[in-house]
């Protein structure tokens, strides 16, 4: 099913109904410290969770990184997905 609308608010609130396992346990643990630490600080990084990627900020970039959070483990590929339309927005609307 992928990731739908609202499929995250269990973990952020580190609801213990979606703790049915090890790896979703581990995705709770980062996803509610990883919110908690951007609300304090303004960098989701600070969660001392240990195995995971640097969630990098948000660039106008068109080639940008995202942070893959999943039950197999968390990583970082290249955003290529987005690529035209950021391209897009950047050079058509933001004119930069």
């Amino acid at each position: 099913m992928g990731a739908t609308h609202s499929a995250e608010v269990g973990f952020v609130w580190n609801d213990p109904f979606v703790k049915s396992d090890q790896a979703r346990t581990q995705v709770s643990e980062f996803m509610s410290r990883a919110w908690a630490s951007f609300v304090v600080d303004m960098n989701p990084n600070d969660h001392k969770v240990k195995g995971v990627p640097n969630w990098e900020p948000y660039s106008t970039s068109a080639s940008g990184w995202n942070l893959v959070i999943g039950e197999d483990g968390f990583a970082d590929e290249d955003d290529v997905f987005r690529r035209d339309a950021i391209d897009a927005i950047i050079h058509e609307i933001l004119k930069i």
